[in-house]
């Protein structure tokens, strides 16, 4: 028995038992989750392949030799991207749009601030990495020869993450003022998953210099920062699941 049948959640009694129950359209649930599913799998593969066009406008001669302007193949990689999807919205629009279409084009928008944010993030720190470091990564983000770096470098990019993870969670925090599947909260939920992606491989690249400083044989270092960095991103999804919602709390 339900307490109150009008509400979208409540309290059901079984068994003598209070259980919290929401009301949901199983058919609709089914549906949203296999596209979801769909829509990530080709989001995450698109965004890596995007990685690897952009890694490789990155080394051409004229950038190798000036890591500075670097940001250009990042700032070419982002507009092409973003043509191609602007282009894939204009061919969705002239669908009619039924109920699936419409949760299609919602998850799509989702899948695309991922993309893209998954793309900046990596492009835009490999030649911050060449500039602190003096040493030219290669396409896949790793250096040709790994020697240790000193001490500095290591600190500018943990404290570089540190930085823009904390301004990726603030953003995480106010994201609840913005109504919706709107444009605000679509460019601000891209702004925050750039960030905190940012941090994310500051982190992953920082701790790998630090073990070769340490002399840590970098495939078992790896195995258990990798362990590490597992268990924290769970419970970074735990907290910025709650963080959107306005409140600051894990459960």
């Amino acid at each position: 028995e339900v307490r109150s049948k009008c509400d979208m959640r409540s309290i059901a009694f079984v068994e003598g038992q209070e259980h919290f129950v929401r009301k949901v359209r199983p058919e609709r649930e089914r549906r949203l989750l296999r596209i979801r599913s769909f829509v990530s799998f080709l989001a995450h593969t698109s965004a890596f392949a995007a990685i690897q066009a952009g890694a490789a406008l990155e080394h051409l001669l004229i950038f190798v030799k000036f890591p500075v302007v670097a940001i250009i193949p990042v700032m070419l990689n982002q507009i092409i991207l973003f043509g191609f999807l602007r282009a894939m919205q204009y061919v969705r629009s002239t669908w009619q749009q039924e109920g699936r279409d419409k949760m299609l084009d919602e998850e799509v928008h989702e899948a695309e601030s991922e993309l893209a944010s998954m793309t900046l993030s990596f492009l835009a720190l490999q030649p911050f990495r060449s500039v602190i470091s003096g040493v030219l990564t290669e396409i896949d983000g790793l250096e040709e020869v790994e020697v240790p770096h000193t001490e500095f470098a290591v600190s500018v990019l943990f404290l570089v993450g540190v930085g823009v993870f904390t301004v990726g969670m603030y953003l995480a925090y106010g994201i609840g003022r913005h109504a919706p599947f709107t444009r605000i909260r679509r460019i601000w939920r891209a702004g925050q998953n750039t960030l905190v992606l940012g941090g994310a491989w500051c982190f992953l690249w920082a701790i790998r210099w630090h073990m070769r400083i340490l002399g840590w044989r970098v495939i078992g270092g790896q195995a258990i920062v990798g362990t590490l960095i597992s268990l924290a991103s769970i419970g970074a999804v735990c907290a910025l699941g709650h963080v959107e919602g306005g409140k600051f709390y894990l459960f």
